[in-house]
């Protein structure tokens, strides 16, 4: 007798037989038991999920001898004849090869005979979105007013190429990748009729491979079978489906976490002996991973071992793993091997491309949005220390007021309350010493008053000598007050949101003028601007604006370079974003954003001022 294959012989015979599908069989059994079947259907769904079963066994239904029945019988001739795809009223058609304008005519031109032996004449019509324009637009009549004694089935895997007017004269069913563990236990039960010694573990292997297609498991069974005639366990299922084994995946893991970049080489030399596929490693990566990615997040026994569906003794080392990893590694690492298993499609040297990003992944070099932001926070975390320790570190201090005190600033600390400052011009194209400081300081003296700056409310309003300009009065507020309390709302957007303290950082309030906040950044600081334009963000910055001022003030987030000559009270910003002071006739200058900042931070008052050339 001539072989059956497995997927064949267990193709259901009746509604209760489908396996993951409850919503349409019962939809579909209570239509023929209602007398309401309709005039077409459209059955659309992933491959190897039972659209064309069902077809079938709805045409059972509504020509079985002892129907219509929503359970046909299986022995009367038209039962038979539709099993062995031998009937006359049964006419199944592959759109892909028969796709043409000529096919539907003639499928058109036989709609009005009666059928043969059956109730319905049924035509099944496999892979309809292949069919071209044409041909839908010469099949639309006739779906729409079809003859009373003709069934129209029309089964897609890719439902969105379907036209909208075909469709919308179809009873349109969803078909669904069918759940693992629903997958598993039918296998199970298959290959126990079948005689077939598996292990549970085998099974699950090739339930996760077929990825939610009860063909393409009965399939790679039906493979196994006659691969072996001994038992088939994991190692051999794994080794025949050439799959990466997850033991490799998880040591490949461990190497990434304990850093250890000489057994990385080692490792990748391992696999290319083996003859891996890179990226299919990278594939199976990204799966070991989104296990790990839904045991952080999912917390629930019975949850997790739907969602993840392995073993029980494997579940728990999953889970330690997990949380041994926390979930922003994890997260990170699904991000890097999801770019690595796209540019290893491509890739003209793909060990070498392997090698790299695992070697990056060692040495902490995650390139996402996310890790950059942890990455601003563990530098402005390690910028803390105590209060009354060096001006470079103290807590609420800004990057340009941390900049005093480098390599661009000379301080004789030997003098004690009598030291200067005294800060270097920086050769043209050389950065300046301060970040979010736009514009170059001439030469300039500054005086300290005391070793540590009083605080904003030691001093008070008006307290800052500045030779000749004074700060907005109790009250009022204004732009010098605004930057004035600039390092308590950059301590206060931090402890806000990390992310958000790391790009404020950046920038520099230059002018306040109808309760609307200007703040500058450099050309380099473009990402945290654009940040910051951003919900949540932007409202987060606000609410700092609020808590600290005392006064609701909306803010505009400029470009320095853009920014040109522009008024700020009685200031003027230059296009350089320094405090405009040197004429063109190269008098004094008369302020700038160093100074003024210098002053604030260190209750200074200005002894000498001059241009240098």
């Amino acid at each position: 007798m001539t072989y059956i294959s497995l997927y064949r012989k267990w193709r259901p015979p009746s509604f209760s037989g489908l396996v993951g599908q409850d919503h349409v069989a019962r939809t579909l059994a209570n239509s023929i038991k209602a007398d309401r079947v309709a005039h077409a259907y459209l059955f659309a769904g992933p491959r190897g999920t039972g659209k064309t079963s069902t077809a079938k066994i709805l045409a059972k239904g509504v020509n079985c001898q002892e129907g219509p029945t929503p359970e046909p019988c299986g022995r009367c001739p038209s039962c038979l004849e539709i099993s062995a795809g031998t009937s006359l009223d049964v006419i199944e058609m592959d759109a892909a090869s028969n796709r043409g304008i000529d096919e539907i005519r003639e499928l058109r031109d036989k709609v009005a005979f009666a059928a043969t032996t059956g109730r319905y004449k049924v035509y099944i019509i496999d892979e309809v979105h292949m069919l071209t324009e044409p041909a839908f637009n010469a099949l639309l009549k006739t779906l729409e007013e079809p003859p009373a004694h003709v069934i129209f089935i029309l089964a897609t895997t890719d439902p969105n190429k379907v036209p909208a007017t075909i469709a919308s004269r179809c009873q349109h069913f969803e078909f669904r990748r069918i759940p693992m563990p629903v997958l598993t236990e039918h296998l199970a039960k298959i290959a126990k009729s079948e005689e077939i010694a598996i292990s549970p573990e085998a099974l699950t292997v090739i339930a996760r491979q077929a990825e939610g297609s009860l063909r393409d498991a009965i399939g790679m069974l039906d493979q196994l079978t006659a691969y072996t005639e001994k038992s088939i366990d994991k190692e051999e299922t794994i080794r025949f489906l050439g799959l990466i084994d997850s033991v490799l995946v998880e040591e490949c893991i461990d190497l990434l976490a304990a850093k250890n970049t000489e057994a990385v080489f080692e490792f990748v030399e391992a696999l290319a002996d083996a003859g891996r596929d890179w990226r299919q490693f990278a594939g199976a990566a990204l799966a070991y991973l989104r296990d790990l990615f839904i045991l952080n997040h999912v917390k629930a026994p019975e949850r997790r071992r739907q969602l993840v569906n392995v073993g029980e003794e494997a579940l728990a080392g999953f889970a330690a793993k997990a949380e041994l990893l926390g979930d922003d590694k994890v997260r990170s690492w699904l991000v890097e091997f999801g770019r690595l298993y796209e540019r290893l499609r491509s890739a003209a040297e793909p060990r070498l491309t392997f090698e790299l990003a695992l070697i990056g992944l060692t040495r902490g070099e995650e390139l996402t949005v996310e890790a950059l932001s942890r990455r601003l926070g563990r530098l402005e975390d390690g910028m803390e220390a105590p209060s009354r320790g060096p001006a470079e570190n103290r807590p609420g201090r800004s990057k340009l007021e941390n900049a005093v005190q480098s390599p661009g600033c000379k301080a004789d600390d030997a003098r004690g309350e009598g030291a200067y400052v005294r800060l270097r011009d920086r050769t043209e194209g050389e950065e300046n010493a301060a970040d979010g400081v736009f514009g170059r300081a001439s030469k300039t003296s500054v005086k300290t008053a005391a070793a540590d700056p009083p605080t904003i409310k030691e001093r008070g309003e008006g307290a800052i000598k500045t030779g000749k300009k004074k700060t907005a009065p109790a009250g009022r507020l204004g732009i010098e007050r605004v930057k004035e309390a600039w390092p308590e709302v950059l301590s206060a957007a931090k402890k806000k949101k990390l992310s958000l303290g790391a790009y404020l950082v950046e920038g520099q309030p230059i002018s306040l003028a109808a309760g609307v906040l200007e703040i500058a950044f450099s050309s380099t600081a473009v990402f945290s601007r654009e940040e910051l334009s951003k919900e949540p963000h932007r409202g987060l910055l606000k609410e700092v604006l609020l808590a600290v001022l005392g006064t609701e003030l909306d803010f505009s987030l400029i470009s320095a370079k853009d920014a040109g000559v522009k008024k700020v009270g009685s200031e003027t910003v230059s296009d350089e974003g320094s405090r405009a002071g040197v004429e063109p006739n190269g008098d004094a200058v008369e302020d700038t954003d160093v100074l003024d900042l210098i002053r604030k931070s260190f209750g200074a008052e200005v002894v000498d001022e001059s241009v240098v050339e």
